[in-house]
């Protein structure tokens, strides 16, 4: 019988973190998740949270919740913005919008709420294969090389009390990217796996409950590649 734990997830709004609740409630923990506009379903092991993270009121009310509830022994962050564009078609307002969104407000936050989270507390940024081997949009894949350095960094200092690591996912088959995508360039994605198949949210949300668990508590400032082997 696993031990009832508080997992909060930034971002668990989106299709990735419903997904992952429904796997975090199988365990039966308490589940705190953050939304800007949507709410998800709730029942009694799910807290909605409101956090924008370009707000300042908003984070600011939400440092005082986190404040106010009972420390953390789980926390994943979520939050992705693709503009699917090349250098040269990048505004600056975008460009900051996207560093913002997928890196620097994710750290921000992280920042002040160490304080508020269990000891033994396990951290995780989801991240992208574009972190590790660039993409078409090179800031998205910036932004998200920038996790990958920052949690690396973090994992020194901020241990043992709390371990830190990043997970790098492929194209998953039923995200929002993907099926905004043409049919040949979802092929193409396909056929270029190794394993001839991509990732499926419910196979990641399975992926990122296991590794949050005790039996990975040697793992720490980790890039987790869930890739299919595909690293060209």
């Amino acid at each position: 019988m696993n031990k009832k734990k508080n997992v909060l997830i930034i971002g668990g709004s989106s299709s990735l973190g419903i997904s992952l609740i429904d796997s975090f409630l199988k365990k039966n923990h308490q589940i705190f998740s953050t939304y800007n506009n949507r709410k998800i379903e709730l029942n009694k092991n799910i807290t909605n949270v409101h956090l924008d993270l370009q707000s300042n009121e908003s984070r600011n009310l939400f440092f005082e919740f986190v404040k106010q509830n009972e420390k953390f022994k789980i926390v994943i962050f979520l939050p992705a913005l693709l503009f699917g564009k090349k250098l040269d078609d990048y505004t600056i307002s975008e460009i900051n919008s996207c560093m913002d969104i997928n890196f620097n407000l994710q750290a921000f936050v992280l920042g002040k709420i160490l304080n508020n989270l269990h000891k033994n507390c396990c951290v995780l940024f989801v991240s992208s294969i574009s972190g590790e081997k660039g993409s078409f949009d090179p800031f998205y894949a910036a932004s998200k090389g920038a996790q990958i350095a920052f949690v690396k960094s973090l994992s020194s200092w901020v241990s043992p009390k709390i371990r830190i690591n990043v997970i790098t996912p492929s194209l998953i088959a039923d995200s929002k990217m993907y099926f905004q995508m043409d049919k040949s360039r979802q092929e193409f994605h396909k056929s270029n796996n190794p394993m001839k198949k991509l990732l499926t949210k419910k196979e990641l949300s399975e992926i990122i409950c296991d590794i949050s668990s005790e039996n990975w508590s040697h793992m720490n400032g980790q890039v987790i590649s869930v890739n299919g082997g595909q690293y060209s």
